[in-house]
């Protein structure tokens, strides 16, 4: 079953329209990201189908990993043979995940320098056993606005980004 999401379409039994769907940063004892749709009256929305929750769900994830400089967790999202492509700036980039990883957790976690960091999530579109998902990462490392398009597969039963386009802005 096709199921698509996008800003101005409605959530399931939902009288309003969706506005974008965004991660927010809670704080308190463990900080922690949650993924939630926003709507007209500001409430949070819950998805429709579990399976555009665990897409979702891997795409929090790599946001929590980037955020957070957590290897662990950004391996964990990626396919084992995955892609990563495309342009910082002027320099194109056709890789693995591993040198962006490698990069981020080289450096001190945004989480740690107190980056405001803010992910959303612009476009979710999920058919049987892959989905895409375009992403915009607001104050990546600071200053920066990425926008990323992820492909996610589904085999047995678990999603992961098989790859990711991205460019700056």
């Amino acid at each position: 079953m096709e199921r698509e999401l996008k800003p101005g379409d409605k959530g399931q039994g939902q009288q309003h329209p969706i506005i974008s769907v965004i991660y927010k940063f809670e704080t308190g004892e463990s900080e922690r990201i949650r993924t939630a749709l926003s709507i007209g009256s500001e409430r949070g929305v819950r998805m429709g189908k579990s399976v555009e929750r665990e897409v979702l769900r891997v795409v929090d994830d790599y946001m929590k990993g980037s955020y957070r400089a957590d290897e662990v967790l950004l391996r964990s999202v990626f396919h084992k043979e995955a892609v990563m492509s495309g342009f910082f700036g002027a320099e194109c980039v056709v890789a693995d995940p591993s040198p962006f990883i490698d990069d981020i957790v080289s450096a001190p976690s945004m989480e740690s320098t107190k980056v405001d960091y803010r992910p959303t999530v612009d476009h979710v579109f999920v058919k049987g056993d892959i989905a895409a998902v375009i992403a915009t990462e607001h104050g990546f490392r600071g200053e920066m606005k990425i926008v990323d398009c992820f492909h996610l597969i589904r085999i047995d039963g678990i999603w992961s980004i098989i790859s990711k386009l991205f460019t700056s802005c």
